[in-house]
């Protein structure tokens, strides 16, 4: 067993319960194997993917330099999947335990409850994480305080501006997949705004929720 710090890191994707209600359980998985299949060719020299958990991969890497760029190659990697789950992520930094490939800590228990803080399309990240970046190229928004269920003494939580956000992509509001233009199983208007629809699966589903 070693000891010894590592960036942390949890790479989620929002809404897989809608998407897996809508699509099923096979076509979920099949979503979750692309996800790890896009994490694993984005990893670094020294970034590691841990395992994957549900719909959530943990990763870790040498610092917090590392394991921002590679949160960063994924959702430019995501973003050119067709339709696919929103990502959103919660990084950390401290000692962790390495034990037959696994990692254990109060480091991995923190990023998981700032990954679970966060929304769609987000990265956020503590403050101890966002002090440790060399690199300034990501604009950062203090969010203050937050009290963590489990944990002793609130944490300050930074949002990271790491994943683009493409005006082109619409969310599906029944799956919650990210449909790149002109990728759309189907579109309604409603009250002027245009809503696009992975599937017609969706599509029926949406319209069953307005009646």
């Amino acid at each position: 067993m070693t000891q010894l710090v590592r960036a942390v890191g949890f790479l989620d994707l929002a809404m897989y319960t809608s998407l897996t209600d809508v699509h099923g359980d096979e076509a979920a998985a099949d979503v979750v194997d692309r996800f790890c299949a896009v994490v694993r060719d984005a990893l670094g020299n020294d970034d590691v993917l841990v395992k994957s958990i549900g719909d959530a991969v943990l990763v870790h890497s040498a610092d917090p330099d590392a394991l921002a760029a590679l949160a960063a190659r994924v959702c430019v990697r995501l973003d050119a999947e067709p339709a696919f789950p929103v990502l959103r992520v919660g990084l950390h930094v401290g000692p962790v335990l390495l034990r037959a490939g696994d990692i254990f800590g109060g480091t991995v228990n923190i990023a998981a409850r700032v990954a679970a803080q966060a929304h769609g399309g987000q990265v956020l990240a503590t403050a101890a994480f966002a002090d440790d970046l060399v690199d300034d190229r990501w604009p950062r928004s203090p969010l203050g305080a937050v009290q963590f269920k489990g944990l002793p003494d609130a944490v300050d939580v930074v949002e990271l501006e790491l994943c683009p956000h493409p005006e082109q992509r619409q969310i599906d509001p029944a799956c919650g997949m990210a449909v790149a233009a002109g990728a759309a199983a189907a579109t309604v208007r409603l009250e002027g705004e245009e809503i696009a629809f992975c599937s017609r699966d969706c599509l029926v589903r949406w319209a069953a929720g307005l009646r």
